[in-house]
């Protein structure tokens, strides 16, 4: 095979392949690194499991204060996780875009070059 179609065949085939491969890869760590799957199952959940739970007897007070902490409980659970979900997205978003402009210019980097060359040639 002649050279300059193994040439060609690397620089638009062969490595583009392996530059998607590679973005897919850092966005499945994205998501396995935040838990993104556990956080959305466990969204309504306490945070850490910090319950109160009522004693033995009935203390209406008590049941009001149980309820309240559970409730407080919920929902700083469900703002922090809210933030990592955020988080979570923000990162995706930021590899996507990164990774889409890196395929762009690796495809485009030879006419980038030829150009350059050519514009040299203005200074000399």
């Amino acid at each position: 095979m002649d050279l300059s179609i193994k040439y060609f065949k690397w620089q638009f085939i062969d490595k583009p392949k392996e530059i998607i491969k590679s973005i897919k890869n850092v966005l499945s760590f994205g998501l396995y690194f935040f838990s993104l799957k556990q956080i959305i199952v466990s969204f309504f959940t306490p945070w850490k499991g910090i319950v109160w739970e009522n004693s033995r007897g009935f203390d209406l007070q008590l049941y009001f204060e149980n309820f309240i902490g559970n409730i407080i409980s919920i929902v700083i659970g469900m703002i922090l996780r809210t933030f990592l979900i955020i988080i979570c997205l923000i990162f995706e978003v930021v590899v996507l875009t990164l990774g889409i402009l890196l395929l762009i210019l690796w495809i485009l980097m030879p006419i980038i070059i030829i150009y350059l060359f050519i514009k040299s040639f203005q200074y000399v």
